[in-house]
C-alpha cells in the first residue's frame, strides 16, 4: 500500500494536532494553574493527586504570562509534580505537615490553608520539601495562644516555600517571633504579614555563613512588633533578597528597628513609616550588600541608616524624611566603616533637631564617598555632612536662603536673599586643598557670612549686597584662605 503523501504547510499553519487530544491536556493544565493561582482550590478526599505548579515560563511564579506560554507551545512536559494537602477545619497545620511522610526532591508536597482563622498552640515546623501556601495574607491568618514560647512557624532547612499567610501573636506582649528562619537555606517567604509579638516579626538566626544558597524575602507588611520587624541575630552573614515590604514598628521600644542585622545580598522597594529605633541598622556586613529605592520616615531612635563595621556597602536612591514629632538626627550614620558608597539620597531635615546632620561619618570611618546627595529644609545649626577625613565628597552645591544658615563645606553656595536676609556660617574643612566658593544670586537683602577659622581673624566676616559678589576659600588644614573675593569686609 502506497503512503499518503504529507500535506505541505503553508507559512503561517501550524501542523494538526488531535482536537480533543489537546483540548483535553490543555483544560487540565489550565484548570491547575490557574487554582493555584488564585487559592480556588477545595477540599477532596483525593487531594493526594499530583498537580502542575504551572510555571511555563520559568520565572518563578504562576501568572498570566504562563498560560499564553503554555497556549503557544502545547505545554511542558517537565514541570515538576507537588502533592496537595488541604488543612480542613478542626486540623491542626502541624498534624497535616506530619502526616506527610515521603517528601523528598522529586514528591514535593504543598499544604494549602484555605481562608479562615488557624488557632495554634504548639510551634509549627515546616521541613524540607513541604510548601506552606495560603489562600492570602489577609485571608489565612495563623493566631498564636500563649502557649507557644518561641516563634509560631519555623524553617530549619531547605528548598521551602512560604506565601500568602498573617501570623500574629496573641497579645501585644507576647514574646516570640512570629517567622523563624533558623540555618534555612533556598527558602522563598512572600506575601505575608506580620502584627502583635514582643519579638521580631521575621528573625533569622543563621549559625554558619551561608555563600551559595539565599533566603529571598518579597512582598511584606510588618507592623506592631516591639523588635526589629526583620532580624538577623545569628552568628553568620545572611545572605538575603528583601525586596517589596511596608514595615512600621512600635515607637515606643528604641530596639524596634526596621531591619537590623549583618546581611549580604540587597534590600530594595521598602517603605518604613515611625520605627521606634533606626530604619536599617546594619553591622558588620562585608562586601555586597547594596540598600535601594526606599523610602523611610519617622525614625524615632533619631537615625534612618546606621552603618556599623562595615565594608563596601552601597547605599543609594533612598528618602528620608523626618517629621517634627518623631526628629531625625542623621540620616545616614557611618560607623567605623570602609568603601562604602553613599548616593542619589534624598533627605528631608528635621525641623524637630537643631543638631541634625544628615550624612555623618566618625573618625574612624575612611575611603567612603558620598556622591549626588540632596538635602531640603536645613536651618539653624542643621548641616548636611559632618565627616571626618579620608571620606570622599563628590556634591552639587547648595541654595541657601534668609536665615541663620551653616553653609557646606564644600562645593558651591549660592545665597539668594529674597525672602530676607542671609546669616551664615562656613565650617571648618576637611581636607587640605579642599575649594569653596561662595556667590550671592539674589541681592535683594544685603547678607553675610562668617568664617570660623580664618587666616586674617577669627572669625572673617564678608558682606553681600551685590548680584555675583563672591568669595572663595582654600582650606588649609587649620584655616580658611581667601583665593580671591569681591565681597567686603
Amino acid at each position: 500500500m502506497t503512503p499518503r503523501p504529507k500535506k505541505k504547510l503553508k507559512s503561517n499553519e501550524r501542523p494538526q494536532v488531535p482536537h480533543l487530544q489537546v483540548s483535553a491536556l490543555i483544560s487540565l493544565l489550565l484548570v491547575s494553574a490557574i487554582c493555584l493561582l488564585t487559592g480556588g482550590l477545595s477540599y477532596s478526599d483525593s487531594m493526594d493527586a499530583p498537580l502542575c505548579r504551572g510555571d511555563f515560563d520559568s520565572d518563578g511564579d504562576v501568572d498570566a504570562a504562563d498560560l499564553v506560554v503554555f497556549s503557544e507551545n502545547y505545554g511542558r512536559t517537565n514541570c515538576s509534580c507537588q502533592q496537595v494537602k488541604f488543612v480542613k477545619p478542626g486540623e491542626s497545620i502541624q498534624s497535616v505537615i506530619d502526616s506527610i511522610k515521603d517528601a523528598s526532591v522529586n514528591k514535593p508536597y504543598i499544604v494549602v490553608l484555605p481562608p479562615g482563622v488557624y488557632v495554634e498552640s504548639a510551634r509549627i515546623d515546616v521541613p524540607r520539601y513541604i510548601d506552606i501556601i495560603g489562600s492570602g495574607k489577609a485571608r489565612a491568618m495563623i493566631e498564636a495562644t500563649t502557649a507557644i514560647t518561641s516563634s509560631i512557624l519555623e524553617l530549619d532547612n531547605e528548598d521551602v516555600i512560604v506565601k500568602g499567610l498573617k501570623l500574629t501573636g496573641a497579645d501585644w506582649g507576647h514574646n516570640i517571633d512570629l517567622l523563624s528562619i533558623k540555618d534555612c537555606r533556598k527558602a522563598i517567604i512572600e506575601n505575608i504579614t506580620c502584627r502583635k509579638a514582643q519579638g521580631n516579626g521575621i528573625a533569622i538566626d543563621h549559625s554558619v555563613q551561608f555563600v551559595s544558597k539565599c533566603l529571598w524575602i518579597k512582598n511584606f507588611d510588618i507592623a506592631s512588633v516591639r523588635s526589629s520587624a526583620v532580624r538577623n541575630k545569628g552568628l553568620g552573614y545572611a545572605r538575603v533578597y528583601i525586596d517589596g515590604g511596608h514595615i512600621s514598628t512600635n515607637p515606643s521600644f528604641p530596639e524596634a528597628h526596621g531591619i537590623e542585622g549583618h546581611f549580604v545580598g540587597s534590600i530594595k522597594n521598602i517603605r518604613m513609616t515611625r520605627v521606634g529605633g533606626s530604619h536599617f541598622k546594619i553591622h558588620g556586613s562585608q562586601v555586597g550588600l547594596t540598600i535601594s529605592d526606599c523610602h523611610l520616615e519617622q525614625a524615632v531612635s533619631g537615625i534612618g541608616i546606621h552603618l556599623r563595621d562595615c565594608n563596601k556597602v552601597i547605599v543609594r536612591n533612598i528618602a528620608m524624611w523626618s517629621m517634627p514629632d518623631y526628629p531625625m538626627d542623621y540620616a545616614v550614620y557611618l560607623e567605623n566603616c570602609q568603601d562604602c558608597i553613599i548616593e542619589s539620597c534624598l533627605v528631608s531635615a528635621s525641623t524637630g533637631s537643631n543638631n541634625h546632620v544628615s550624612f555623618y561619618a566618625d573618625a574612624d570611618s575612611k575611603n567612603n564617598t558620598f556622591r549626588n546627595n540632596r538635602v531640603i529644609n536645613l536651618t539653624g545649626n542643621q548641616k548636611k555632612y559632618e565627616v571626618s577625613a579620608c571620606n570622599t565628597i563628590i556634591d552639587n552645591g547648595e541654595i541657601v536662603q534668609a536665615g541663620m544658615v551653616s553653609l557646606q563645606h564644600w562645593s558651591y553656595s549660592e545665597l539668594d536673599s529674597s525672602a530676607g536676609a542671609i546669616t551664615g556660617t562656613l565650617p571648618d574643612g576637611t581636607k587640605i586643598g579642599q575649594r569653596k566658593t561662595i556667590v550671592m544670586t539674589d541681592a535683594t537683602a544685603s547678607s553675610t557670612v562668617s568664617v570660623t577659622h580664618h587666616e586674617t581673624s577669627d572669625p572673617e566676616v564678608g558682606t553681600f549686597d551685590a548680584v555675583d559678589e563672591f568669595w572663595i576659600l582654600e582650606w588649609m588644614g587649620t584655616k580658611w584662605v581667601t583665593i580671591k573675593a569681591t565681597c567686603s569686609f
